[in-house]
């Protein structure tokens, strides 16, 4: 069994004992603290309650005599009061004992409460009769009460001594619970200190016994004494660190053994050995005759180098500033694309509404046809209308004035016969005046007739000359019309011209545009490819100054060499003296 196993079963076996010992005195403990809680939350509130129970019996006895015998209703109040005290105490009692799971004592305490109920019933009643039918009466209710009156005392009786028997058996039960978690203590921590005393023998013997066995090997060692013996048979550490310093001991003597054959070949070597320095410093003196000659090359080599970046440089700056230029180029050139397009739009726009407004004039013209001839229509039927039937009032209006000046004539003739006629004569006379006044005024209408005839006419004759103005007017308008027609279909013409233009500067721009982006390109792949001939060159400048500094190193190294190899001719010497020493304390181990 390994030691270390041991050990731990040891401390696991006691730290059992130890949980187990703690877990039983925590469980006997809550069992007591159980205990101690019943008696305190139930035994003693109960015992509490009926006394309280049996002072407030005692109080509705008192207040029902006292009503009973002074007819206060006061009395009645204060004996209701402790009733329900006495009530409430004991339904209160009751839900314990069945949380607690008493049945019995739920049972007896609800025979006590029905008890109470018929004890106050009764003594109210019996009160109510003394102070209504008077002492006699009520003396006889006195006869009921008294009876329940003394079975309400002993049944209260009866629950304080029940409640003091169980606190009595709990506290019984308590010490006794209490005497027992102290023997099992006892007895628990007795297994336990036994347990931890053969825990400590047993680890005590096994390290003893290891110990002792890997103390021979250090008895061996200081003797000088490195020879094997057997493996150890046991399986704990102590056996293994015996057989690791049995196998230290094995590969020591194998060491020691090595090297007692090392030191007879190391006289040979060593002469070998300084015959190879004198060579090697022989080669080493050409090597850095050489090394001088390609560290020239190579400081040539670099000034090249850092020659061709001053050179690439500029030239990458150069294309640098081609490439801004481009680049601007470039935004010019997407702006024209863009000013050309919005010009092309425009145009376009231009040559839609030209189209639009030619066919609007071409409407215009063909109105404007309508319009003059309408108008000739119009002065036409108009002097063929108007005229013509004015000449034709004028006639009639000549006409009349003849008929009046004939009826004026008569009329004159009429009245010469009216007067020759005498007092006969006289009506005659009056219709003669009356047709000479209608004659008047016929002339005078006919004159009337004729002046506005005139001015019909005059106006009919002006109406004709504006008209023919008019008409002249709108052969004008047709001549302009068609004339901006033309101007239009021109202005059409051009803007389509200008469109084809516009279109073909926009081919032109985008073929600008791809041939800057392509240059643009090209001159960025010009840039990263002189950047990478610049980093190329600067690889190149390191690697030459790597070469150069390697190149110094070596010429260095190469003296630090010739003077190693004149010390490796002295230190083959020391060789010598050294393994000579060292054979002497091999031969002193026992193998």
């Amino acid at each position: 069994m390994k030691l270390r196993t041991a050990v731990i079963s040891s401390y696991i076996i006691i730290l059992v004992a130890l949980i187990a010992f703690s877990s039983f005195t925590i469980l006997r403990s809550n069992e007591s603290l159980v205990a101690v809680s019943f008696i305190q939350s139930n035994i003693r509130v109960s015992v509490a309650n009926m006394n309280q129970i049996k002072t407030d019996i005692i109080k509705i006895q008192e207040w029902l005599t006292d009503a009973a015998a002074t007819g206060f209703p006061d009395g009645f109040d204060e004996a209701e009061k402790y009733y329900q005290d006495a009530f409430k105490l004991i339904d209160e009692d009751i839900q314990r004992k069945i949380s607690a799971d008493k049945p019995e004592l739920a049972d007896k305490l609800t025979n006590m409460q029905n008890k109470l109920q018929l004890y106050y019933s009764t003594g109210k009643q019996m009160a109510h009769v003394y102070v209504d039918e008077g002492r006699d009466a009520g003396n006889i209710w006195m006869a009921k009460f008294d009876p329940i009156a003394e079975e309400l005392g002993e049944i209260t009786d009866e629950m304080m001594a029940t409640y003091s028997g169980v606190y009595d058996s709990n506290l019984m039960q308590l010490e006794s619970d209490q005497k027992n978690i102290i023997n099992l203590l006892i007895l628990i921590s007795g297994i336990v200190i036994l347990i931890i005393v053969l825990a400590g023998i047993y680890v005590s013997v096994a390290f003893s016994r290891g110990i002792t066995l890997v103390s021979g090997y250090s008895n061996k060692l200081s003797e000088n004494d490195i020879s094997v013996s057997k493996s150890s048979k046991r399986k704990d550490e102590f056996g293994r660190i015996a057989n690791q310093f049995r196998n230290s001991f094995q590969s020591l003597n194998s060491l020691v053994s090595s090297i007692k054959s090392s030191t007879d070949t190391t006289a040979g070597i060593k002469d070998s050995l300084a015959a190879s320095a004198e060579e090697a410093s022989a080669t080493i003196i050409n090597i850095k005759n050489n090394t001088t000659v390609l560290l020239q090359e190579s400081e040539k080599m670099n000034q090249n180098v850092t020659d061709n970046v001053t050179s690439i440089e500029e030239i990458t700056a150069n294309i640098n500033s081609i490439n801004n230029q481009i680049t601007e180029q470039a935004s010019m050139v997407e702006e024209s694309t863009a000013s050309i397009t919005e010009m092309i739009s425009s145009l376009e726009s231009v040559n839609n509404i030209t189209k639009k407004k030619s066919e609007s004039i071409i409407q215009l013209v063909e109105v404007v046809n309508d319009g003059s001839r309408t108008l000739t229509e119009m002065a036409d039927g108009f002097k063929t209308g108007v005229v013509d039937r004015i000449e034709g009032i004028s006639e009639m209006a000549s006409a009349i004035q003849q008929i009046a000046s004939q009826t004026n004539l008569l009329s004159m003739n009429a009245a010469i016969e009216a007067a020759h006629a005498g007092d006969a004569g006289k009506g005659f006379a009056v219709v003669a005046d009356e047709i000479r006044k209608l004659a008047e005024t016929s002339a005078q209408s006919s004159a009337s007739i004729s002046k506005i005839i005139k001015e019909i006419s005059d106006g009919v004759n002006e109406t004709e000359i504006k008209t023919k103005k008019s008409s002249e007017a709108f052969d004008v308008i047709n001549s302009e019309i068609k004339e901006t027609k033309q101007a239009f279909d021109g202005i059409a013409l051009s803007t389509q011209e200008l469109n084809v233009g516009g279109k073909q500067i926009l081919d032109a721009m985008i073929m600008l545009q791809v041939v800057t982006i392509n240059v643009k390109n090209a001159s960025g792949e010009m840039t990263s490819g002189s950047e990478q001939i610049v980093r190329g060159q600067l690889v190149l400048k390191d690697i030459s100054d790597n070469v150069t500094k390697g190149m110094m190193e070596i010429s260095s190294g190469s003296e630090q060499i010739v003077v190693a190899a004149d010390e490796i001719v002295n230190f083959s010497v020391e060789l010598n003296s050294v393994v000579e020493s060292l054979k002497e304390e091999a031969d002193k181990f026992k193998t």
